[in-house]
């Protein structure tokens, strides 16, 4: 299933998302669009089915308590870790059409690439820094 989310098409199957950059000024997608790899720079980024409270309120530009209490009146689909915990866990399909997706999934990709740098960094040093 694709969804066009901020001119960038999403793909939730299998909590993988491909994030599209805008071309030419086109304002939509179609799903058959097939680009060339001068055209548009495709990236992947695994989100996970269930996003924490503190990233849910960055993506919709509300506090933490907020997203809390949207929880419990069932305004986000949402679980609770452990019933009356406190802790929540919101569907990440709640979140995509939010301004803060692109952000959100922007810091996710920052932080794999970071990951993936030090984790050649250590393999290139014997797993030493």
């Amino acid at each position: 299933m694709n969804t066009i989310v901020n001119s960038k098409r999403v793909n939730i199957e299998g909590s993988k998302v491909m994030v599209r950059k805008k071309v030419n000024n086109m304002s939509m997608l179609s799903d058959d669009a097939v680009l060339s790899p001068f055209e548009d720079e495709h990236v992947e980024v695994k989100v996970p089915e269930y996003i924490k409270v503190a990233d849910a309120a960055r993506i919709m530009g509300v506090s933490t308590q907020m997203i809390r209490k949207f929880c419990v009146e069932g305004k986000l689909k949402a679980q609770q870790s452990m019933p009356g915990s406190g802790r929540w866990k919101i569907k990440a399909s709640e979140l995509m059409h939010y301004p803060g997706w692109d952000d959100f999934i922007k810091r996710k990709k920052a932080t794999r690439e970071k990951s993936k740098a030090l984790a050649e960094f250590m393999d290139g040093n014997n797993g030493s820094l």
